[in-house]
């Protein structure tokens, strides 16, 4: 009895440390998936953070230039440098974390589809504008052309496609449907 005593408890002790140790490992595990889940939630919110900021920014131009107010053209490039490079570190952080974000507009024949579309709007329509400060800074008087307030319409809609698949990506990573304020 003795002799069974000196066998079963040590490794009755090894399997009470094993088992220990094995929820120790998955408790770890877990919450590595959650500072992954984290960080990967942050930087789809960041995508949308910083295309917002960039958008709100031009809105606010175009609305100066058509009130009479005409921005500083190197004031202007250091804003709109600055925002694009932000809206691109945040799209190229949530690639590396796994999840792509085409920077090209859905072509007409195909069906629509979530794409970064309004980047690529938002250089173009940045470009645009540009050239409007610069034509109504040096006349001093000018309207926004046709063109600009085209792509900010169209801007709008790529958003609109681009926060639905942030949306979708943030309910699939909580594993609940977000809820609306």
């Amino acid at each position: 009895m003795t002799s069974l005593a000196a066998y079963f408890g040590p490794l009755r002790l090894h399997q009470r440390q094993a088992a220990v140790q094995q929820q120790q490992i998955e408790q770890n595990a877990r919450g590595v998936q959650e500072a992954r889940r984290d960080e990967q939630i942050a930087r789809l919110l960041l995508v949308r953070a910083t295309s917002r900021a960039w958008m709100d920014a031009m809105d606010r131009t175009v609305q100066d230039l058509q009130g009479g107010r005409y921005p500083d053209v190197d004031q202007f490039d250091e804003l709109y440098n600055q925002l694009g490079e932000e809206a691109a570190a945040a799209h190229y952080a949530l690639a590396r974390s796994g999840i792509y974000v085409s920077t090209r507009p859905t072509a007409a024949n195909r069906a629509p589809r979530y794409s970064g579309a309004a980047l690529t709007l938002l250089r173009e329509v940045t470009r645009e504008v540009r050239g409007d400060v610069l034509r109504c800074s040096t006349e001093h008087q000018g309207t926004v052309s046709a063109e600009v307030l085209d792509l900010l319409n169209r801007i709008g809609k790529a958003r609109e496609g681009l926060n639905a698949a942030l949306a979708a990506h943030l309910e699939r990573l909580n594993g609940s449907p977000l809820q609306p304020l």
